[in-house]
């Protein structure tokens, strides 16, 4: 992890110590132990309930020394708790000091009127559950909606957070979020038929024909802020 060139953070969640995991470029400066191979972060970020098996491998918590030793961890998608984890993003970059990291003279732990966020989704399933239809569902009938529901809350309120940040900070301009509205085309990620990755890659195109605005102001807020730092 500390070989990468610039500051990240990937989520995973410890379902054996019940523990949320940001696996972070930057704790070389803090947290020697803790320099991951990358394949191991990427398989616990990437492993998916019911999709992939859960991964394992030794964990440094020194920042925390319990009485009993921890369990062997059982490392899944970090998107369990953080299905948008921009405002984690967000959180992490306050604490940096990007004078050290990247050239002297940029700012230091800088709040929303000094960034440029740009949060990508995966699409999103807007499944109605009407009240007709959920008026007497039980325990089983709800397990499925639930989770669809919690997910995308999270997601939604993650985005209303940001927006808020960043309008209180007069910057409202500099927060982006790409989230596209799934129909005909499959969310799951099982699903490899060629039609179904046809259509998602259709609706990739259409989005981008239709939202030429929006994203040539992405591309010159990047390329306008990364020629500032540049020179």
């Amino acid at each position: 992890m500390f070989d990468l060139r610039r500051p990240c953070i990937v989520t995973s969640y410890d379902s054996a110590n019940r523990r949320t995991l940001f696996f972070n470029q930057a704790d070389k400066a803090k947290h020697p132990d803790r320099n991951y191979l990358v394949r191991d972060v990427a398989r616990a970020t990437s492993a998916a309930p019911t999709y992939f098996k859960p991964t394992s491998f030794d964990i440094a918590w020194s920042d925390n020394k319990p009485k009993k030793p921890f369990k062997t961890p059982s490392l899944i998608d970090g998107g369990v708790f953080a299905n948008n984890p921009a405002l984690s993003a967000y959180a992490e970059a306050r604490t940096l000091d990007f004078g050290q990291i990247e050239s002297p003279g940029d700012i230091a732990f800088p709040s929303a009127k000094d960034m440029m966020v740009l949060s990508i989704g995966t699409g999103t399933v807007r499944q109605p559950y009407p009240y007709s239809s959920t008026e007497n569902w039980g325990q089983l009938k709800w397990v499925q909606p639930v989770i669809d529901i919690m997910m995308s809350g999270n997601s939604e309120t993650v985005d209303y957070q940001l927006r808020q940040i960043f309008r209180v900070s007069k910057n409202e301009g500099s927060y982006h979020r790409i989230q596209i509205a799934l129909n005909e085309e499959d969310s799951g990620m099982d699903n490899v038929s060629p039609e179904n990755l046809k259509n998602l890659h259709q609706l990739g195109l259409d989005y981008i024909q239709k939202n030429q605005v929006q994203l040539k102001t992405i591309i010159d807020q990047i390329i306008g802020k990364s020629a500032a730092v540049s020179s």
